[in-house]
């Protein structure tokens, strides 16, 4: 909502006498950070940009702060974080540390890292919490980052002041501050008759989408040991925190089938994902969607699929749309992976964020790939996991009795070897036919159908692809289901392939 036009005529005047006033004492840090805040309010954050690059206070590093948070406030982030880094660059080594400590947006396990590490250790570790708060690997810039220093500089401006709820600064209202950032909009409600207070009726509000992207304290250790849950935006599991990106204020969960596929000294891995529908407080209002800055609002959707470790990123992968299926290969390694669809013009992000490990494999070891569900057709037809990719059934969803089941195999090929196959699809657990197989004793514990059979392995080794036609019984009704593939050789361990999915009626 816009300011009311009194406000408005209040800060106008307000800004001539700032500016009179430092015309007379042109290097006054206090009258310079007013004229940078109340320029911001009125959305003038690139005239007080030129206000700090001809900053005329001798403390340069302050100059330098100014510049990192309007850069920042006018969605610059790269440049943002050039300047801020110079800044940190010309600090004490105690000071520099009290501006990155991330301590107040950290979970018990990661403060409690933090607490034990040596010196060095704590230097990695905090470098590492910044890197993998960035929100999202599709927009240049950690911006998670770039707010953090940014909620800084503002804290120190209003050092020795009183907020609007008539409290003086301290350290309370600094970490708040911090954690959650500063206010978008304030709300004045009279007092009643029979309250006698000094406090000012004020009421604050913060961004409705504000959520947390700061990373969880285990994986700061072991980034493999993490799952979605623990990087979602949304988790209760998360530290208590708030951000809301400009680019995308609602950031949401990505459908995402995440598939793994061995190769010896490489995983590749592969991302079928979409837009999520919004489901944030604003989906039932009617109105447009949140605001984008023009910096963003022209550009195409994106997917992306990205893979980094402790040292930076590995490998990435990008195409256009709302959904899609993406692919990257990464070495034996720890990794954050992160799974990304972004549409600017619906200020809407979906994101999937997970650690996955791979720890490599002898090239003469069999290792399978993660099972692939695929549209109805001809086995023979799916001969790559290429091929595989164009036919993959989206969300796990099986509409009608008849799919494929996909995988490949590798390690195999060093010597002539028969390879014997048992696909077996029953009900998921806690399913009825499950319930009542258990108590009749029919059904194999819930199991629909098996095939079984044998087949010659690969002559050469190398990726061995390989599908089957599925046909459901027609007493089989809607509900979750999982393959289960079992392939033996001789001399060699079992693989064990699983995956769910749901059936639901054919569409007439």
């Amino acid at each position: 909502m816009p300011d009311k036009p009194r406000i408005v005529r209040a800060r106008q005047d307000l800004l001539a006498r700032l500016d009179s006033a430092a015309r007379q004492l042109p290097g006054d840090l206090w009258i310079l950070e007013q004229r940078v805040a109340y320029r911001v309010e009125e959305g003038r954050a690139e005239e007080a940009l030129e206000l700090v690059r001809d900053c005329p206070i001798l403390d340069h590093g302050r100059c330098l702060a100014l510049e990192g948070y309007l850069l920042h406030v006018l969605h610059r982030f790269p440049e943002s974080e050039n300047v801020f880094e110079r800044m940190l660059r010309g600090m004490a080594p105690g000071e520099r540390e009290e501006w990155i400590d991330p301590r107040p947006l950290l979970d018990r396990e990661g403060r409690e890292l933090l607490d034990d590490a040596t010196p060095t250790e704590r230097a990695e570790l905090v470098r590492r919490f910044w890197e993998l708060a960035d929100p999202l690997a599709l927009v240049e810039g950690n911006d998670r980052w770039t707010e953090h220093l940014a909620r800084q500089v503002v804290a120190r401006s209003r050092q020795d002041a009183t907020n609007p709820f008539g409290l003086r600064w301290g350290d309370d209202l600094a970490e708040s501050l911090l954690r959650y950032g500063w206010e978008v909009g304030w709300e004045q409600i009279p007092p009643r008759p029979s309250e006698m207070t000094a406090l000012s009726h004020a009421v604050g509000h913060q961004h409705p989408e504000s959520r947390s992207y700061v990373p969880p304290g285990q994986g700061l250790r072991r980034l493999s040991d993490t799952d979605w849950e623990d990087w979602n935006p949304g988790s209760r599991y998360l530290p208590r925190t708030g951000y809301a990106p400009s680019y995308a204020p609602v950031v949401l969960p990505a459908p995402t089938e995440i598939y793994r596929v061995p190769r010896g000294d490489s995983l590749v891995v592969v991302a079928a994902l979409s837009l999520p529908q919004d489901t944030s407080y604003h989906r039932g209002h009617d109105h447009p969607p949140l605001p984008i800055p023009s910096r963003f609002a022209s550009r195409p959707p994106e997917v992306g699929l990205f893979a980094r470790d402790f040292g930076g990123e590995v490998a990435r992968a990008r195409i256009p749309g709302t959904t899609g299926v993406i692919r990257i290969a990464v070495p034996p390694g720890d990794y954050l992976l992160s799974a990304e669809v972004w549409a600017p013009d619906s200020a809407r992000v979906g994101r999937y964020r997970a650690g996955i490990g791979w720890d490599g494999r002898p090239a003469d070891l069999p290792t399978a790939s993660d099972l692939f569900l695929l549209t109805p057709g001809p086995a023979d037809s799916v001969h790559s996991l290429e091929v595989a990719l164009e036919h993959l059934l989206p969300g796990r969803t099986v509409a009608g009795r008849s799919f494929r089941v996909a995988w490949e195999l590798n390690g195999f090929g060093w010597q002539r070897e028969t390879l014997q196959y048992r696909l077996r699809i029953r009900e998921a657990p806690g399913g009825f036919l499950r319930r009542a197989g258990r108590f009749l004793g029919l059904l194999g514990d819930g199991e629909v159908t098996t095939l079984e059979w044998s087949e010659a392995g690969p002559q050469m080794p190398g990726p061995f692809f390989r599908a089957a036609e599925v046909s459901l019984p027609a007493e089989v009704g809607p509900g979750d289901f999982e393959v289960r593939l079992e392939i033996r050789a001789p001399g060699r361990e079992s693989l064990l392939l699983e995956r769910a999915f749901r059936l639901e009626p054919a569409s007439r």
